[in-house]
């Protein structure tokens, strides 16, 4: 029972799968499968109008952080994102394109194993102290603006994350908006 924190200057960078651009790995949880992980959460930098990368058999959250904005056609379907912290979720083998509003941008990913895990992402404003009592499934705190404070004294700034593992509990305070990701088993 531990909180983890994944600071922004530890993620690690890699080219998308489809080699159209680089994110940013927060975290990831490995699957029971060879090849497969149960959960991941990243930050992708898009700079060009393209295809997203597929993911069978996992269900997707996305929100952008920052930019101009977006729009995903989604297996023909357009879904606007001209303002930031908008979570938006998809089928990992949905056919994906994306073409920018105005510039480049990052967004945020969530992308769970649908056979194992099920995720929630919510946004929420602390300028009080948060408690998340201890819960049964993994959870993960990501700054989007502003500072938090993980109690006792861990500075969280834009783009660090904590993971909160079962049965563990959190204070958060400071002035930050945040993106509270439930990662649950099903």
């Amino acid at each position: 029972m531990t909180v983890a924190v994944a600071r922004r200057a530890d993620h690690r960078v890699m080219p998308w799968r489809n080699g159209g651009g680089t994110t940013r790995e927060i975290a990831v949880c490995p699957g029971a499968a060879p090849g497969r992980f149960a959960w991941r959460l990243s930050i992708a930098s898009v700079t060009q109008a393209g295809p997203f990368s597929t993911f069978d058999g996992y269900d997707r959250v996305i929100m952008v952080l920052d930019g101009g904005g977006m729009v995903l056609d989604v297996d023909g379907v357009a879904h606007r994102f001209a303002r930031p912290h908008e979570p938006f979720a998809f089928a990992g083998e949905a056919c994906v394109h994306c073409d920018l509003i105005d510039g480049p941008i990052h967004d945020f990913n969530v992308m769970v194993d649908r056979a194992t895990h099920r995720t929630t992402v919510d946004i929420i404003t602390v300028s009080a102290p948060l408690d998340l009592a201890p819960a049964v499934e993994t959870r993960a705190v990501v700054v989007l603006d502003g500072r938090a404070i993980l109690a006792p004294e861990t500075g969280l700034e834009p783009w660090d994350t904590a993971i909160v593992d079962p049965g563990t509990a959190a204070v958060l305070q400071g002035d930050a908006t945040l993106a509270l990701v439930t990662l649950a088993l099903r």
